[in-house]
């Protein structure tokens, strides 16, 4: 009985013995079971977002249709909600500080002792920290304000137009320049992309990353570091 039980392959003992829905499934065999209803249910949401084309962005931009994209900024949404947040954040501190110093009384200051017995003022908490806030969102507005979302090219006559957020999210600026004229700016810096400073020279400066071109050759063409092809 034994050796007739043992020449028996194992899913047939299986299938005999226990039914279905008592015998054991391996994980992998689970895992196509269940239907990826989040998936599907994430892909019908970005439908009510559809991604712009090319020409749109072109339109958008108020950009020629001769010119083509080279450079997209794959953090535009995060730079938006940054813009808007940063903004928002000036013009909020910026109120509450001013608020803060015309509502200041001439009432003498509360004293508190130090441990050389000395009298000491004691400092407006409040406006030491909405003075850094307010320095913090300034920083960050600049930071954002120096990453192009797009850049476009018109190689036969070597034309590179940069297209920034403007001072509301809603709008657009373009910085327009010709080849030879971005440089890399070397030196230290505390911004996380000291290494991806640029130059648009006699116009500003810029931050931008060598992985969200469409080619690697269009960033080595704009640079210097490679001769155009036409």
């Amino acid at each position: 009985m034994y050796s007739t039980l043992k020449s028996i392959p194992t899913y047939k003992m299986q299938s005999a013995f226990f039914p279905t829905y008592l015998r054991q499934i391996s994980i992998f065999e689970r895992i196509r079971l269940f239907k990826p209803r989040s998936i599907s249910n994430r892909s019908y949401f970005f439908k009510f977002f559809p991604k712009p084309t090319e020409t749109a962005m072109k339109v958008r931009d108020n950009v020629p249709a001769y010119f083509e994209i080279i450079y997209k900024n794959g953090m535009s949404r995060y730079l938006v909600c940054c813009r808007i947040l940063s903004l928002g954040s000036v013009l909020f501190l910026t109120f509450c500080t001013l608020y803060s110093l015309l509502t200041e009384t001439s009432t003498p200051k509360m004293v508190k002792w130090g441990s050389g017995q000395q009298p000491k003022p004691q400092e407006n908490e409040l406006l030491v920290v909405m003075s850094g806030l307010l320095v913090i969102a300034v920083m960050l507005h600049v930071i954002v304000n120096a990453m192009p979302i797009r850049i476009y090219n018109f190689p036969e006559k070597g034309q590179y137009i940069f297209i920034f957020y403007g001072i509301i999210p809603t709008t657009r600026k373009a910085v327009s320049c010709k080849l030879r004229e971005v440089r890399k700016v070397e030196g230290g810096s505390l911004l996380p992309w000291r290494e991806n400073k640029y130059e648009i020279i006699n116009r500003c400066r810029i931050i931008m990353l060598e992985e969200y071109f469409r080619r690697p050759a269009d960033y080595n063409i704009l640079i210097g570091y490679q001769k155009p092809q036409f």
